[in-house]
């Protein structure tokens, strides 16, 4: 079997749901139809043991949208990262809010990603950034802030699903979840 080298010159090769970005090597950078890009063996793209990043396996909402949501891990970041961020987006003298009292008649947008509640950004309990929405900006979001939702009442599954870039499945997860979390402190309460 010859050895098979893409030509990017020529037309993108793809591998499944895989096109090749850079094939320097014996390990190219493919990038997924859902966006992801990995580095991965040319032996498993040309043998076709890969097809996918698994994003079709996960049966995700977000392949179709196309909207996945993006984990940075802590580890990644660089002092020199770091230091460029702090001259790209000094910090500005803002009052940012302290309680819900503060913030329940503030611009929206939200503009404070790093508050408990914000929708476009999640810290993992291992310290890892997701990005809930990376190809979106702030003003393109539905909804920025989990209080405003939870204080507009009950909402179904599927839209809290889109809010969270979750499928309506997980949005149903969550829910059952923290209504057992909060069980035992009704039943006190009413006791």
């Amino acid at each position: 079997m010859p050895d098979a080298t893409p030509s990017l010159e020529t037309a993108p090769q793809v591998f499944g749901r895989w096109t090749v970005v850079d094939c320097t090597g014996n390990t190219w950078l493919v990038r997924c139809a859902c966006g992801t890009e990995r580095w991965i063996s040319k032996h498993l793209l040309c043998g076709g043991y890969t097809k996918s990043c698994g994003c079709r396996r996960r049966g995700s909402k977000r392949l179709r949208e196309g909207t996945a949501a993006r984990v940075e891990k802590i580890y990644k970041i660089t002092k020199e990262d770091l230091e460029v961020g702090r001259h790209l987006y000094p910090i500005a003298d803002v009052n940012r809010p302290k309680t819900r009292g503060d913030c329940v008649n503030g611009p929206r947008p939200c503009g404070f990603v790093s508050c408990k509640w914000h929708l476009s950004i999640d810290v993992t309990p291992a310290g890892s950034i997701v990005h809930n929405f990376p190809d979106k900006e702030l003003d393109e979001l539905e909804e920025t802030c989990a209080l405003d939702v939870a204080d507009r009442g009950p909402r179904e599954c599927a839209h809290v699903g889109r809010l969270l870039n979750v499928s309506r499945s997980r949005a149903d997860q969550l829910e059952r979840r923290a209504l057992r979390l909060i069980e035992p402190l009704l039943e006190a309460r009413n006791a």
